[in-house]
């Protein structure tokens, strides 16, 4: 077993990363731009190291790394943050990193080459075209979603952040929106608006072009309400239903992109089908969900990486919940006719639930968290 080294150490991804890769016989080491590096309390983090931050410029973070990386001899790293692994794709490393920014990924997290690997591969997703490109007004009519062609955009001396997206209900809306985005140095691209009714998570694990986890679960509430963060979860089928229509939608947009690793999408059901709005070619808000399941994505990423005996394909039991309690909490507050009412979901809550961070064998990530949150 090898030495990897986890960035973005004050994530819960991370934290669940350095516990499962601990748990898998790793020598886990964390590193973090922030005071406050979560995932370094963990009993399974070795060492916790200081580095720049990756929103700066180039050379300071390249330089940064690749002094930890060499002093404590590091055979992997594991990137979790999209800006994170958005400045990994500018470096050269001296190791494999997890995930592997190459033609693949940039194909998956870019959008609007998304939307070309999505038609190849037969997977409805939402119009698209580039801000600077046509009468988007003309073409894909109002309202509009704006967004930034990448969550992260990496310049020379920045990343800049770019997530989410601006619903815009009329041109002007639209322009500023755009002009915002470029401002910033971020290109845009313009979607058709998609009216959801249920939201859906698939999640794969590839590697030689063979997929050894197919895994889907079931949003039953997100904050903010309007459309964000899945804070209450169920595992369901992945392969039969709804939950394999989007396992299979997202596997062959995957194999459309050329693209190995880990990969985890949103879909909306429109009309009793999937459509495919977004790709995550990293692991996701809820891996430690995964991990209570028996996924097992991290350490087959780096065993992948690593060269190492692949782990045999994964199965899981439909009907496990998940909760983010602090997501949840704001869920309860949240006053807006979107939320829907409470206590159907509140009442389906129950202690053998898994929920995000806690684990009784690794207590003391718990009460930073708190105190954080």
């Amino acid at each position: 077993m090898g030495r990897i080294l986890v960035l973005d150490g004050h994530t819960t991804i991370a934290l669940a990363v350095v516990r499962a890769l601990g748990r898998g016989g790793y020598a886990v080491g964390v590193g973090a731009d922030r005071a406050s590096c979560l995932a370094g309390r963990s009993r399974h983090c070795l060492a916790a190291h200081a580095l720049p931050s990756p929103l700066g410029p180039r050379a300071d973070y390249a330089r940064g790394l690749a002094q930890v990386i060499a002093a404590d001899e590091y055979d992997c790293v594991f990137a979790c943050d999209d800006l994170t692994i958005a400045r990994l794709a500018t470096i050269d490393l001296a190791v494999p990193a997890v995930p592997t920014t190459g033609v693949g990924w940039r194909r998956l997290t870019d959008k609007a080459e998304l939307a070309v690997v999505a038609e190849a591969a037969g997977v409805r997703y939402p119009r698209t075209l580039l801000a600077a490109t046509g009468d988007a007004f003309d073409t894909l009519g109002l309202p509009l979603a704006v967004k930034a062609v990448s969550s992260g955009v990496a310049h020379e001396d920045r990343i800049v952040p770019a997530k989410g997206a601006v619903i815009a209900l009329d041109r002007a809306a639209a322009e500023a929106a755009i002009a915002s985005f470029t401002a910033r140095g971020a290109p845009a691209i313009v979607q058709e608006c998609v009216v959801r009714h249920t939201k859906l998570n698939a999640v794969v694990f590839r590697h030689d072009g063979a997929t050894t986890v197919r895994y889907a679960h079931r949003v039953l509430a997100e904050y903010p309400t309007a459309g964000g963060v899945g804070v209450s979860l169920v595992s369901i089928r992945a392969d039969a239903g709804l939950g394999g229509s989007c396992v299979d939608a997202l596997e062959a947009v995957c194999r459309e992109a050329g693209y190995d690793g880990i990969a985890h999408a949103e879909f909306y059901v429109v009309d009793g089908e999937p459509v495919l709005i977004d790709v995550n070619a990293r692991c996701w808000g809820s891996t430690w969900f995964g991990e209570l399941q028996g996924l097992r994505v991290p350490e087959r990423a780096v065993r992948a990486a690593c060269g190492e005996a692949s782990l045999p394909p994964a199965s899981y039991r439909p009907g496990r919940r998940f909760h983010f309690v602090p997501g949840l909490l704001r869920w309860l507050r949240d006053g807006g006719p979107e939320r829907g009412p409470r206590w159907p979901l509140v009442r389906t809550i129950r202690p053998w639930d898994g929920f995000d961070a806690v684990s009784f064998r690794d207590p003391a990530p718990l009460l930073p968290l708190a105190s954080r949150r």
